[in-house]
């Protein structure tokens, strides 16, 4: 039971969907802060999104496991995880580049994308010497960011799915070290990186 639980958490939470949470909560819960309101530009824009910064990188991810170039599709050895990162990241700045040119550097959306960019050039970087744990990171920092959106614009409604997050950020620490994925150090220096790039998110906000 603990082990199935620690793997749905680790599913919900897996690091290349956070960037689609936080645009789809912001444009959903807080559209007054992206001046998008048509429905079907919301969802252009989540799709959009979702497929360069989650689908392209997890097909990656399958394209290199089938060529053998890695050794694992969950990217449980550190050297596997470099060249992914680095596609990702790539796809990260095409996407944030796009959403600027269209809405504005100061758009909350451009933000969120470019805070996601900087952490994962971070993380990219820490990896290439120590592994560290992507999904306490990401979790993290979407905590970080919903909590900031929360103090500035309070709903009942969003207050719910604030709270839920909140559980699942706590329990990403516990079931990545369940899993045996990352050691407490790892985890732990991955909620910091978090933490940091919530920061950073509240500085440029």
């Amino acid at each position: 039971m603990k082990n199935l639980a620690s793997n749905f958490v680790s599913a919900i939470l897996i690091p290349m969907l956070v960037p689609t949470y936080l645009i789809i909560i912001v444009l959903f819960f807080f559209p007054q802060l992206t001046h998008v309101v048509l429905l079907t530009e919301i969802i252009k824009i989540s799709f959009f999104v979702f497929l360069l910064t989650a689908v392209a990188p997890l097909l990656f991810v399958f394209i290199l496991f089938k060529r053998g170039n890695i050794s694992s599709l969950y990217l449980k050895d550190r050297k596997d995880r470099i060249l992914p990162q680095i596609f990702t990241l790539v796809m990260y700045f095409i996407v944030t580049m796009i959403i600027s040119k269209l809405y504005g550097y100061s758009n909350i959306m451009t933000i969120i994308l470019g805070v996601n960019t900087v952490a994962l050039v971070i993380h990219t970087i820490i990896t290439h010497y120590w592994k560290i744990s992507a999904h306490t990171s990401s979790a993290v920092g979407l905590f970080v960011i919903m909590s900031v959106l929360l103090f500035k614009e309070p709903s009942t409604t969003y207050l719910i799915l604030y709270t839920v997050v909140s559980i699942l950020t706590i329990a990403v620490f516990f079931a990545r070290i369940y899993l045996k994925a990352h050691t407490a150090k790892q985890v732990i220096f991955g909620g910091l990186l978090g933490f940091l790039s919530g920061l950073l998110f509240i500085y440029f906000l």
